[in-house]
């Protein structure tokens, strides 16, 4: 929002920039794999994976600039910028044998979106291998002279902000009467990154020409940055291999047979009189 190269006389001068880039994203992902043999030996593999890369760019300024600007009241120029990601990524592997999961997720405001190799090595040891591209808020007054009746107000506020979740579960459960083999292997790499800008100001570049402001009230230039990044990135991996020569086919057996109304495995109970529980 801005003027440009103009004389303006009115009663006031607003000028207002408003910038509320958002994305809102979900992904979520789920693999499971069964099968194999009794007696161990085979492959059951299930194998996730998710990349998201969320990225938003903005600006938002209110600028005078190459003006006479002459009014009876107010001037005030005020420049906002809300931009922000709210992103969940979740991943889920569940195998009878091997289980693996990645999630690669890779947030930021104020960069200019990278291909995935150069990301991921940012993320890995920290470097800076994208282009930085600050989401910029900017209220100014620039070789312009004003004169106001009432007050002058520059305010520039940034709020940009990144809110992300990332999870990755992956689960094996591998059994059989001898041989069986299981593994589960989760990653996250993970990488959220925020820059910006908020500028309030006045300047006048021109030589040999000076040109200045006055109010009859206060003049205000007020610059705010709150940008922020709230993550959370959780990771479990969980491996359970049984070989028991077949006592947990017997067990199943006995079960069936066997009826009960409660297990000990389902933990402390209160019973009435009559019940029976399978220990």
């Amino acid at each position: 929002a801005y003027v440009n190269n103009a004389t303006v006389n009115a009663g006031s001068v607003t000028l207002t920039a408003l910038e509320n880039a958002v994305i809102q994203a979900y992904a979520e992902s789920t693999a499971e794999a069964s099968g194999g043999s009794t007696f161990g030996g085979d492959t059951v593999l299930a194998v996730n994976a998710v990349i998201a890369n969320n990225t938003v760019l903005s600006k938002a300024n209110a600028y005078l600039t190459n003006d006479t600007v002459t009014t009876t009241g107010n001037v005030a120029l005020d420049a906002q910028n809300t931009s922000a990601i709210d992103a969940t990524v979740k991943s889920a592997s569940k195998s009878g044998g091997q289980a693996v999961g990645v999630t690669l997720a890779f947030n930021s405001i104020g960069w200019a979106p990278t291909n995935l190799l150069f990301a991921s090595l940012d993320a890995l040891i920290g470097t800076a291998l994208g282009t930085e591209t600050p989401a910029q808020v900017q209220a100014y007054i620039q070789n312009t002279g004003v004169g106001a009746g009432g007050t002058v107000s520059l305010t520039a506020k940034s709020d940009a902000q990144l809110n992300a979740t990332v999870t990755n579960a992956a689960d094996s459960a591998a059994s059989g009467l001898y041989g069986a083999a299981g593994s589960a292997t989760s990653a996250v790499l993970a990488s959220n990154m925020v820059s910006s800008t908020a500028k309030a100001y006045i300047e006048d570049l021109a030589t040999g020409r000076t040109r200045t402001v006055t109010a009859g009230g206060a003049i205000t230039v007020a610059a705010e940055d709150n940008a922020g990044i709230y993550a959370n990135s959780k990771i479990v991996s969980s491996s359970i291999t049984t070989s028991d020569g077949g006592a947990s086919l017997l067990q199943g057996v006995i079960n069936t047979l066997l009826s009960a109304d409660y297990s000990s495995a389902e933990g402390t109970r209160t019973l009435a009189f009559g019940e029976k529980v399978r220990l």
